[in-house]
């Protein structure tokens, strides 16, 4: 009885934990939140459908699925209750398919798996480490020779495959299909971030696969029906582990110096074949210390080959250099008596650089923009509605933001029923109600003679113009809301740790 109530607490201690955890995680990045419920979901599906899992076990093991999904719910309120009442008010909704493919990932980039791009496009950056890879391989290996583990290597294996074919977007095929029957997935874009899953499902692969070149094997009759069998694996991965210093090597000497991340595939690829094959070889493998090597080796090669290549990825700057854009038009702007909005049509003040200076911008990038908002400054910059934009006002795709609305006449008027005092541009305008004065680095700043005093939006908050048109009031019933369910879950919890506490010190005595 002891022995499963104690049970019982570490299980009731794991559902509160992942509960929490995916709170904390929706808190941080609801994408990331939405691609770990594909991962839950799909453990779920693998374990509640496996021959393993029959009876009271399976009904058990799914209660306790949902009690940590309704922690999730509760602790998280505060949060995704806002976020659905405001969502259909936002041009997040109103997505295409054409937007939710943004940036899919082409086919070759998979070969990105085995030779990585250093310094390459960040959306469509797939390698893993090819050290990765080949414990992933021995994971798998490992794990299909344990009967009750394969249902493992199914959820895993699924899950890399499924989400390597979604991230294809609209070069694959799947990403149609669930764009239009999958509810919610509308909201998602960029079909590539969902590599994440892949870099999951092979970390945990690669950590089994080590974990498995560790483990003791049996010197048995089934090791001596299987010697010839091991020992042709033996020779496939010393080729395997030879051919990259050999193309590194023949790179060098008809082509020239190799590029860093040829050379890095020449290293590590042949280090982690050569710790497999030193894990696979041991003797008796008594030697306690070899085998904890294997795990330090194969930790310490992977490491310095992601290291190398996210030095690639990263660009110092100092803070001068990170604020010099605008920053001439800003100081001078920020000197200007008053209350007032700046527009600009060529992002030549940007937002960081606007806030550094206390400038309140009626343009900017969000992901997440109120449609009305989003309509009425598309038009007052002189452009035609061209759905959804992470930009406000929207640029053409692949276009110089700079010089790409150059051609575009902004409507003084409804520049300043926002508010709007000031243009600035890094481009002329021919508008006789924008008067020139003055040019700062590049920088052409116009005044509006259209501008109205910015319009007090009240205790509620919301888009107010200069003559009283509402174009949108925040209703905040739903912050309360939230608030209100995650104050309660949180003192459940409390409670029901208390309780457990209390009961645990009568047991104790």
């Amino acid at each position: 009885m002891q022995v499963g109530k104690s049970a019982s607490r570490q299980v009731g201690k794991w559902v509160m934990g992942a509960g929490v955890v995916l709170a904390v995680q929706f808190f941080a990045d609801v994408r990331m939140a939405a691609y770990t419920l594909v991962v839950a979901m799909a453990l779920v599906l693998v374990w509640g459908l496996g021959a393993r899992c029959q009876g009271p076990g399976r009904a058990f093991g799914l209660w306790l699925w949902a009690l940590s999904l309704v922690i999730f719910a509760g602790l998280a309120a505060c949060q995704w209750l806002p976020l659905v009442a405001l969502l259909p008010e936002t041009t997040r909704a109103s997505m295409t398919l054409h937007d939710a493919a943004a940036w899919s990932l082409p086919w070759r980039y998979l070969v990105g798996l085995l030779l990585a791009d250093h310094g390459g496009f960040h959306e469509w950056m797939t390698y893993v480490s090819v050290g990765i890879l080949v414990w992933t391989v021995v994971g798998v290996r490992t794990l299909w020779r344990q009967w009750e583990r394969r249902w493992l290597v199914g959820w895993l294996v699924s899950l890399l495959v499924g989400a390597a074919w979604f991230s294809l977007g609209g070069n694959g095929g799947l990403f149609q299909v669930l764009w239009r029957v999958v509810p919610g997935l509308g909201l998602l874009r960029v079909p590539p971030r969902a590599w994440v899953l892949v870099v999951f499902a092979m970390a945990v692969l690669a950590g089994l696969g080590v974990e498995g070149a560790e483990e003791q094997r049996s010197r048995g009759a089934r090791e001596q029906r299987n010697r010839k069998w091991r020992q042709v694996g033996r020779w496939l991965r010393l080729g395997v582990g030879m051919f990259p210093p050999l193309l590194v090597a023949g790179y060098w000497l008809l082509v020239g110096v190799p590029p860093l991340n040829v050379v890095m595939f020449g290293v590590v690829l042949p280090g982690s074949v050569g710790l497999v094959l030193w894990a696979d070889g041991r003797g008796s493998r008594k030697q306690e210390a070899g085998r904890w090597w294997v795990g330090v080796g194969a930790v310490l090669l992977i490491a310095l080959d992601l290291l190398v290549v996210d030095a690639t990825l990263v660009e110092a700057r100092s803070p001068e250099e990170v604020f010099a854009d605008g920053r001439a038009a800003a100081e001078w702007l920020a000197a200007q008596p008053g209350r007032f909005r700046v527009y600009s049509p060529s992002y030549s003040i940007p937002q960081h650089v606007a806030e550094l200076y206390g400038l309140e911008l009626a343009d900017g990038v969000d992901p997440l923009q109120l449609r009305v908002y989003a309509d009425y400054l598309t038009r007052a910059a002189g452009l035609e509605s061209q759905g959804y934009s992470v930009t406000l006002p929207p640029f053409p795709e692949e276009a110089d933001v700079r010089t790409a609305l150059k051609d575009a006449v902004p409507d003084a008027e409804m520049l300043g029923w926002l508010g709007v005092r000031y243009v600035a541009a890094a481009f002329p305008i021919a508008d006789d109600r924008l008067q020139p004065v003055g040019r700062f680095d590049g920088v052409y700043v116009y005044q509006n003679e259209e501008a109205q005093p910015v319009a007090d939006t009240g205790w509620g908050g919301g888009i107010v113009l200069a003559d009283g048109t509402v174009l949108f009031r925040y209703r905040p019933w739903a912050v309360y809301a939230g608030w209100a369910v995650s104050g309660a879950t949180v003192v459940g919890l409390l409670a029901g740790w208390l309780v457990s506490w209390l009961r645990k010190r009568r047991a104790d005595g």
